[in-house]
């Protein structure tokens, strides 16, 4: 069988593979896990990290797992569980 005759031989254009990739608040998502143990959810209507009305979960230095929620500039626990 020949190269051309087999199904999605074909060339992908870089939009294509572009399309496959991760954002780049996905890389920086992805950082915050390895990195620092957390994952911030990004409220509708915002942007980004680190503002009002999103929701993070985390694992503390104790090793118990928290959930905070972003309010006026600071984290404010809303939940612990104790490792």
């Amino acid at each position: 069988m020949k190269h051309s005759q087999l199904e999605d031989s074909g060339r992908r254009t870089h939009r294509e593979i572009d399309a496959y990739l991760p954002s780049d608040q996905e890389k920086q998502t992805l950082r915050n896990l390895v990195a620092t143990a957390e994952l911030e959810l990004v409220a509708d209507g915002n942007t980004g990290f680190d503002q009002n009305g999103n929701w993070r979960i985390r694992i503390d230095s104790s090793g118990d797992l928290v959930i905070e929620v972003r309010d006026s500039g600071t984290w404010t626990q809303q939940a612990r569980w104790s490792a």
